[in-house]
């Protein structure tokens, strides 16, 4: 177990991620800011078929609630085969999560979009977690 979190560890040495997108100086010059993500995250959800009127945009910062979340749904689910997909998807990649959701909630539910920290591409689209 311990050999499996090294080899996460070292992917995101390697592949120059930082959790927290922070002001385009330094190291993180050739990172998005959060302005930048959202517009692109906001194009591709209100293009989705998940987004629906009045949905607003939550920047995850540092991928915090992401990461809660994803824990929480791997220790009570560790059979679904979907975790298996999401972890091809989003280990080891450099992502900014944004949470799409109605501030009350309501039966249309909420979507996640990943989008590429560097490149500012959508990753992928979850719904339902």
């Amino acid at each position: 177990m311990k050999a499996r979190y090294f080899f996460i560890i070292f992917i995101l040495l390697i592949s120059g991620c930082k959790k927290q997108v922070g002001n385009a100086s330094g190291d993180d010059a050739n990172m998005l800011t959060e302005k930048q993500i959202l517009e692109i995250a906001n194009k591709a959800a209100i293009s989705s078929d998940f987004y629906s009127e009045g949905m607003t945009p939550y920047y995850d910062v540092g991928n915090k609630r992401w990461d809660s979340i994803w824990a929480q749904f791997k220790k009570g689910n560790p059979a679904d085969p979907s975790i298996k997909v999401y972890e091809k998807i989003l280990v080891g990649r450099c992502y900014q999560a944004v949470l799409y959701k109605h501030d009350v909630p309501m039966i249309d539910g909420s979507f996640w979009l990943f989008v590429d920290n560097k490149t500012g591409e959508i990753i992928f689209l979850s719904w339902g977690l």
